[in-house]
């Protein structure tokens, strides 16, 4: 399951605006630059609560962020099956980060664990779904790179 506040968190500072409209899918020409400060201290604050936890402060910044955007429900019929759509009265940079910071309240409320690889190289976010939650590494390509490394360093002097 990818969750937004995750892979958000793992974004490049560098190329932030151009990986959040991957994200988002958005094929349009709208432009994420003048919420460019927006995303970033979004980034530092989701950063901030997966290492630290969540605070009072935090949650008041959240709130802030989820209440960015206003959106309502409406239920349309294709092919005969209802489908519910939500429809946004505000600009797509306010719905990004109203959804991303969204995603990450869900984590949270289904207590999911965020851990950060330990491939120092990597530290990327990632959710533990182990049973014993003893997951390390973000994929078996960190895991095997540290593998590999504690083999040759064993292996070294022979």
């Amino acid at each position: 399951m990818d969750n937004r506040a995750i892979l958000f968190a793992n974004f490049k500072e560098e190329t932030i605006l151009e990986q959040t409209k991957q994200l988002i899918k958005s094929n349009s020409e709208f432009d994420l630059s003048p919420s460019l400060n927006v995303l970033l201290e979004l980034r530092y604050l989701i950063i901030e609560i997966f290492d630290s936890g969540l605070d009072e402060d935090a949650l008041t910044y959240m709130n802030d962020y989820l209440s960015s955007a206003s959106y309502y429900h409406q239920v349309k019929l294709i092919d005969n099956q209802l489908v519910l759509y939500h429809v946004s009265e505000d600009d797509e940079d306010k719905q990004i980060i109203s959804k991303i910071a969204s995603d990450l309240i869900k984590i949270y409320k289904q207590d999911m664990h965020v851990k950060r690889c330990e491939n120092q190289e990597c530290q990327a976010y990632f959710i533990d779904t182990s049973k014993n939650k003893s997951k390390k590494f973000c994929s078996s390509k960190c895991s095997n790179l540290i593998k590999v490394r504690r083999y040759r360093e064993k292996h070294a002097n022979e």
